[in-house]
């Protein structure tokens, strides 16, 4: 019961608010939409506003960003908690490097590079390992 307690609450969660943002709280027009032409449907008419601020920005843009990457690294971590020091670090290493790897392919690509989301998703991935480490340590205190 705990492990699936943590799987929503650090994985599914996370991924359901970025999920929720991209979808009602963002314009038309993202990558998302040429993906999913259902997409513009969900959206309603008349999109919550969040106003002008640095913190509206915030959740629109670098929060998304960081909840997927806090949710696939605390995936990786968990997948790979047993697994022999190297095994886990070159797993951990591959999801680092391709949580990177999408942010910093949008430079070169057509995206929009922002510094702010890698500073996001690496705090996110460092709550992440955080959070895995405490709540496997908690979880081991219990059994």
């Amino acid at each position: 019961m705990r492990q699936l307690y943590r799987l929503f609450f650090y994985v599914f969660l996370p991924l359901l608010v970025g999920f929720i943002i991209y979808v009602f709280f963002r314009k038309p027009g993202l990558l998302l939409d040429h993906w999913f032409p259902f997409m513009d449907a969900l959206r309603p008419h008349m999109p919550y506003r969040l106003g002008d601020s640095r913190f509206a920005e915030f959740v629109l843009f670098q929060l998304p960003d960081a909840l997927w990457a806090f949710a696939l690294m605390y995936v990786f971590l968990v997948i790979w908690k047993d697994a022999k020091n190297s095994m886990k670090f070159l797993w951990v290493l591959i999801g680092v490097l391709f949580i990177y790897g999408i942010e910093f392919s949008q430079y070169l690509g057509s995206g929009t590079f922002d510094i702010l989301d890698v500073i996001a998703i690496t705090i996110a991935m460092g709550l992440s390992f955080y959070a895995s480490m405490r709540s496997l340590r908690f979880g081991d205190s219990l059994n």
